[in-house]
């Protein structure tokens, strides 16, 4: 729409600051990381570059995101009877890593 405004780029806070995962530029590497790793690789998604330095939410978000695709993998796998024995264990690793940040969480009240 050209109203005879100029547009300008917000980048101080209230909008969101590189390393954190709405961030523009961190967001679209997120979406690049997955789309490769879905479709090309077939790995799963490492979105820690993204993420230094992150608040406990943002963790929270991260690890949920994590643990949701190693279910996706492992839920096909059982349906193809073709268990990979270590996606077990990265499950594990991610409920480990939840519990952390319940704990963290719990921590706070």
């Amino acid at each position: 729409m050209d109203d005879g405004d100029e547009t300008r780029l917000v980048t101080d806070p209230p909008a969101p600051q590189p390393g954190e995962i709405v961030h523009y530029q961190d967001f679209v590497q997120i979406l690049v990381d997955t789309v490769e790793a879905r479709f090309l690789h077939g790995d799963g998604v490492d979105i820690g570059h993204a993420l230094d330095d992150e608040r406990l939410s943002e963790r929270l978000r991260r690890e949920t995101i994590k643990l949701s695709h190693l279910s996706y993998l492992l839920g096909e796998e059982l349906e193809s009877n073709e268990k990979e024995p270590n996606h077990t264990e990265e499950v594990r690793d991610e409920l480990d890593a939840l519990a952390d940040i319940l704990d963290d969480i719990d921590d706070l009240s």
